[in-house]
């Protein structure tokens, strides 16, 4: 059983407001773009949210597969790059190389402008028999689009529900031999990467930043989205200072940059 609270964003920092629902016991977030649904796998957890977010306490019981399955009714594609972005029961258009993605479990469809700033900063950088690094993988859209690019992959996430969406969705899009995903964290894959792309919200950049540089290759490139235009992106700027801007996108309030190390040709 779920027990779904449905929060609307308004004029709220959408970062902050994740933040303090994981500190209240969320076990996953949906960014429904004017609105959060958080689910809960305790009753009196989501009322004590509600509360301290000053919410009525209108909390929706579900079972387990039906309140993380409740969006596939609203569910269309979108374009992201030169992709489609597509869930396997719709038909996709025919003008796009297309990308199935069912997130089962795991959150994250590709509809979000982080997620397709994301995938169109992969496709500007990415030449076949690259190297990438997927950090906080989720469904994996990034790895497979990576992987359609040419690219060979890692995604790595600390929700196993992730890797199994990820691995799923490579099998699916015929890109499984491309295409690795394991549980765990940047500090615990080895190596280095000729791009590494990193989706997730400020407060996770700056706790994975250091594994992140770790990984990138003396001649790599990080993409690094789910930033707040402005703010967060002088926050990023500050933990990787000695890498220079080489690209950016922006889509309402959100943005995505890539960059590189100084002394570095584009």
């Amino acid at each position: 059983m779920h027990h779904l609270l449905d929060i609307e964003i308004g004029q709220l920092d959408r970062d902050v407001l994740s933040a303090r629902l994981w500190a209240l016991g969320v076990v996953g977030v949906e960014d429904l773009g004017d609105r959060f649904r958080a689910a809960f796998t305790d009753r009196p957890a989501a009322l004590t949210a509600a509360d301290a977010l000053g919410l009525p306490p209108l909390i929706e019981d579900v079972e387990d597969h039906a309140g993380l399955d409740a969006w596939r009714e609203h569910a269309g594609w979108v374009q992201a790059g030169p992709f489609v972005i597509c869930p396997p029961w719709i038909a996709p258009p025919d003008h796009s190389p297309v990308i199935i993605i069912d997130p089962g479990h795991a959150f994250g469809s590709g509809s979000h402008p982080s997620t397709r700033m994301a995938t169109a900063a992969l496709a500007e950088v990415i030449e076949p028999g690259m190297s990438v690094l997927d950090v906080g993988c989720g469904s994996g859209v990034l790895s497979i689009a990576a992987a359609l690019l040419g690219a060979e992959v890692n995604g790595v996430d600390i929700d196993p529900a992730a890797i199994e969406a990820t691995n799923s969705n490579a099998s699916a899009n015929r890109c499984s031999e491309r295409v690795s995903a394991s549980l765990g964290s940047a500090a615990d894959i080895g190596g280095t990467f000729d791009v590494v792309v990193v989706n997730v919200t400020i407060d996770i950049h700056e706790t994975v930043a250091g594994d992140v540089a770790d990984r990138m290759a003396p001649h790599g490139i990080l993409i690094a989205s789910g930033l707040l235009a402005g703010s967060h992106e002088e926050r990023l700027a500050n933990i990787f200072a000695p890498l220079r801007l080489i690209g950016r996108r922006s889509e309402a309030e959100w943005a995505a940059v890539m960059l590189k190390r100084e002394g570095q040709r584009q």
